[in-house]
């Protein structure tokens, strides 16, 4: 790592998961701590409405009750209270960290966010997964790695 990367954070993906901690963890064992970014990324209430068969009548009705808008303010203050939770797992293994929330779809959002920083490196924990789903890697993760043009470190979960 050259001098002028350790003033580049890390960015840290943080679900509030065990496996998110354990991708922490691994990461100051592996990096070293130093200045993070731990980024918990929350989707707002309009990124659902294609999957609900439903989505024309709940999507109207939502709207009409003023769901919608609390909805993603709840998502956000829960996001919040995740990233400052993975701040201090960050703190516990070497990282000078900072909590930090985004909206958006997960994968592209934390890509956006490790430029905004300018990450030297983005850290994402996966899930696992048996039989055929163990031959590829997390939709979250798989989607960092192809799309940032940043090192991108992927922690598999405790076997």
């Amino acid at each position: 790592m050259s001098d002028t990367n350790a003033f580049h954070p890390v960015l840290l993906a943080y679900d509030g998961s065990d496996t998110a901690a354990r991708a922490i963890e691994h990461a100051g064992d592996l990096l070293g701590g130093g200045p993070a970014v731990v980024v918990t990324v929350f989707e707002p209430t309009a990124t659902f409405t294609g999957y609900d068969p439903l989505s024309n009548v709940s999507e109207g009705i939502g709207r009409a009750a003023g769901l919608e808008r609390e909805m993603d303010e709840i998502g956000a203050q829960v996001a919040q209270r995740t990233a400052e939770q993975g701040a201090e797992v960050a703190k516990g293994h070497g990282f000078d960290a900072t909590a930090q929330t985004a909206e958006g779809k997960v994968w592209r959002t934390i890509v956006d966010v490790a430029d905004e920083v300018d990450a030297r490196a983005i850290v994402v924990g996966t899930r696992g997964h048996s039989g055929l789903g163990s031959l590829m890697i997390g939709s979250v993760a798989n989607g960092v790695v192809h799309h940032s043009k940043r090192a991108v470190v992927v922690i598999p979960p405790a076997r």
